[in-house]
């Protein structure tokens, strides 16, 4: 019996970091998604590249990789 309600809590403990753990993941994806969104404005509206990288929090290799995928011109003034 004791054996039983063991094993039940540790598949309550075990779906519960699963649950956290797939939020905690879904928030960085979205937040990813989003720092992509404002690159792909910014690179529409020819902003500088270093305005990019401050404001959308990409690496120059992620915000070339944006502009190569929409065929996009990089202002690197």
């Amino acid at each position: 019996m004791e054996l039983k309600r063991q094993r039940k809590e540790g598949w309550k403990e075990g779906k519960a970091e699963g649950i956290v753990e797939g939020m905690a993941q879904g928030i960085n994806q979205g937040e990813q998604r989003r720092s992509e969104s404002v690159a792909l404005d910014m690179l529409r509206d020819h902003e500088p590249l270093s305005r990019i990288i401050r404001y959308a929090r990409l690496t120059k290799e992620q915000i070339m990789k944006i502009a190569q995928q929409h065929h996009l011109t990089l202002n690197e003034g």
